[in-house]
């Protein structure tokens, strides 16, 4: 139903964050699932703001403003706490959608320019830059991530879209049922992840034509042309049987048709070292 982060905070207590554009349907279904829980929902889009700081010299940049141990014993990968950043509480979760070693940085809003800022001042001798959604599509690409409203829509579910290592169909659940049946049946369609052999610097922007064979298989979902890699990628829904390691296709893009392959891992750090270390 969405694209979220749940960040446990506490035994009774969860920090949400979902999609831009989907902040008043994502509260408006958990007020309508609400019922049979003793919950208490508060939306907070209005008072906090957050930054990603992100790359290879993000520790070392934001170890400069805190006292806090931000080693990677002290603070390992998928962990979050409050640290003292300049004067400020901060809630950094260490995660990053970019798939490099990076840090959210949660506050309230009235304190993101200043703590903005002061990252920038601190940056500037480690070559902090800043980058916007083009950069982050690219490298999102790269790691595999799928994305709410391409990968991700209401009528696919996790099983189609290659997430079954993260559903545990032994808890009860809203859909649980339709995810068991179709883990049962088998589906029509799985997501496969397609790199090009060429390395023309041009990207797909989602509902580009796919063959295979000369015969049409698929439609894009999303696509980028990855610079760490120098090659571009792109994700399509496929019948199961194709989506195989090596499988050759073609795509229509703007500059002409392109030989592509599917690949069952990711093109930038399979492996995750990036993040976890």
């Amino acid at each position: 139903m969405c694209e979220m982060s749940i960040t446990r905070l506490a035994e009774d207590q969860f920090y949400l964050v979902s999609a831009i554009g989907s902040e008043h349907k994502d509260l408006h279904w958990m007020q309508q699932n609400a019922d049979n829980f003793d919950v208490s929902i508060t939306n907070v889009t209005d008072d906090i703001s957050s930054l990603l700081l992100t790359g290879p010299n993000s520790r070392d940049i934001l170890q400069q403003m805190t006292e806090d141990d931000l080693s990677n014993a002290a603070f390992p990968w998928l962990c979050a706490r409050k640290i003292k950043i300049d004067s400020a509480m901060v809630r950094v979760i260490r995660v990053s959608y970019a798939g490099e070693l990076g840090y959210e940085l949660h506050m309230p809003s009235y304190q993101l320019l200043s703590i903005y800022d002061s990252i920038c001042r601190v940056g500037t001798d480690f070559g902090l830059r800043n980058f916007g959604g083009y950069a982050f599509n690219s490298m999102r690409m790269e790691k595999m991530y799928r994305a709410y409203g391409g990968e991700f829509t209401e009528e696919i579910s996790g099983i189609e879209a290659g997430m079954k290592r993260f559903i545990d169909t032994n808890r009860d659940f809203i859909g649980c049922e339709s995810i068991k049946k179709r883990q049962t049946e088998g589906g029509a369609i799985q997501l496969a992840y397609l790199l090009f052999d060429d390395t023309v610097a041009c990207e797909c922007y989602g509902n580009e034509a796919v063959y295979h064979n000369g015969e049409l298989i698929g439609l894009t979902t999303s696509g980028a042309y990855g610079h760490r890699i120098g090659k571009s990628l792109a994700f399509s829904y496929l019948k199961p049987d194709m989506v195989k390691q090596g499988l050759e296709g073609a795509i229509d893009t703007s500059v002409g048709t392109r030989v592509t392959h599917v690949e069952m891992d990711a093109a930038y750090d399979a492996s995750n070292e990036k993040l976890r270390s």
